[in-house]
């Protein structure tokens, strides 16, 4: 009872009548979370796995339930691999072991890779179960920027693969991964030349060159400025 008084004096959640709501989902989903912590690995996927005559998956209303409930049982997560390896991967959690973590990280940039989309979610925006690129970011396994640099180099390398994989190595740059802006840095002098014809890709240098504070490729950034045309790339050179 005062445990339930505190935390309607803090408004986590709001009593009126006999209604009880929460003033943010993410207390009622971890609180969820707790409930089912004991219960057998069975019964949750029964309450959370959908199965239809056309369609059978996971229930997205549970996806942060399972986010919770991923940091404390693994059995569960391995579990959601079997049936959805693509939210296996977004339920892993950030303090797995670095194998995990790197079996996430691959799942998801290469199922984007397949599907020739794109990897949802924007720079620096907090990680939510649908921002996939913040997850790729956040998840840091040890082997991550040479996975990326191993993706963005192969030879047959789509323009997506190219794109998600040197915007994500840019943000491994960023929280300072040597590996990352060594490479990303090596890059630049050749994304910013006139001569390149992925504005995508021009776009992504010149954030890089601000980003990464690269003081070095300001002339070159400046000079790209006077000729370029895409309104994309002429905003990112201004950041």
């Amino acid at each position: 009872r005062k445990w339930i008084d505190e935390i309607r004096h803090r408004e986590i959640f709001v009593s009126e009548g006999k209604e009880v709501s929460f003033q943010h989902r993410s207390w009622q989903e971890y609180l969820t979370a707790c409930v089912l912590e004991e219960e057998p690995l069975e019964h949750i996927l029964e309450l959370v796995y959908v199965v239809r005559k056309k369609a059978s998956g996971f229930n997205p209303l549970w996806y942060q339930v399972l986010r919770f409930l991923c940091e404390r049982r693994l059995d569960l997560l391995d579990a959601i691999y079997q049936r959805e390896e693509i939210t296996g991967a977004r339920c892993t959690p950030l303090d797995a072991d670095d194998k995990r973590r790197m079996r996430a990280l691959s799942t998801i940039f290469s199922t984007y890779a397949r599907q020739e989309t794109g990897l949802p979610g924007s720079f620096g925006a907090s990680r939510d179960i649908f921002n996939d690129r913040q997850t790729c970011v956040d998840l840091n396994p040890s082997g991550g920027a040479r996975y990326l640099i191993e993706q963005y180099s192969n030879a047959a390398a789509t323009f997506v693969v190219k794109y998600d994989g040197f915007g994500l190595l840019v943000s491994y740059a960023a929280n300072g991964n040597a590996e990352a802006r060594a490479f990303v840095t090596s890059l630049i002098p050749a994304l910013l030349s006139r001569d390149e014809a992925d504005w995508g890709q021009r776009e992504l240098a010149a954030y890089a060159v601000s980003e990464l504070s690269l003081r070095q490729f300001v002339p070159q950034l400046l000079s790209l400025y006077e000729v370029e045309k895409n309104k994309h790339v002429r905003r990112a050179i201004l950041m």
